[in-house]
């Protein structure tokens, strides 16, 4: 054969090939693989009047070490889902009621000790939230103002209208004399920036 030599070093190629990957194993696949080359006549500078092919073929295991990415993922959602049966069926924690104290303000007429019926819907409130909460204490304080009368009158009115609330919520609605404080400040306290709101009496319950 005739050796051509030119000083041509550049010459088109074309290659072809398969690739077959076989699943032995979770672990371990047979791969084999086949391609065919085709070159210029040039290619190994001897004429022959017909393109040069080469052929290749190859046959291997692929081992993958360590688990499968698919496996870990089954495990990880395998796991989540657990932990989230286990969450939702822990009892939940208890947390206390918090009790806010409760405040009346019993409103009279001057120089009265009497409580109207639109007050007396108040001292039920009181009476209502002691019975709901057996360990609740109520303090009742009684006033007068210091705009009429004089501060001996005021006295006696003051402490009469605490006793009145007081009296009511013991005889009428059953409360025990022991969970109730009074007293009585005439009209050496006024709660009330407006004077004739001063002829009041004032509960305040507490939960304990």
């Amino acid at each position: 054969m005739e050796y051509l030599w030119d000083g041509t070093k550049v010459n088109p190629f074309g290659r072809a090939g398969i690739d077959l990957n076989f699943r032995l194993s979770d672990a371990v696949s047979l791969v084999v693989e086949g391609n065919a080359n085709i070159l210029s006549d040039h290619y190994n500078s001897k004429k022959a009047g017909n393109a040069d092919w080469y052929f290749n073929a190859l046959v291997g295991l692929k081992i993958n070490l360590g688990k499968a990415y698919n496996t870990i993922t089954t495990d990880v959602y395998r796991d989540v889902v657990v932990y989230d049966t286990i969450w939702k069926d822990a009892p939940k924690p208890v947390v206390p009621e918090k009790i806010e104290p409760i405040r009346r303000d019993i409103f009279f007429t001057i120089n009265s000790t009497v409580i109207v019926e639109a007050e007396m819907v108040k001292v039920e409130d009181i009476a209502n939230y002691m019975k709901k909460y057996p360990n609740a204490k109520v303090v009742v304080s009684g006033y007068a103002d210091k705009g009429t009368g004089n501060a001996r009158i005021n006295a006696r009115l003051a402490a009469q209208r605490a006793d009145v609330v007081v009296n009511c919520l013991k005889e009428k609605y059953g409360i025990a004399e022991d969970r109730i404080t009074y007293d009585s400040y005439g009209d050496t306290v006024q709660p009330f920036a407006e004077n004739d709101l001063n002829r009041v009496s004032i509960c305040i319950a507490n939960p304990e």
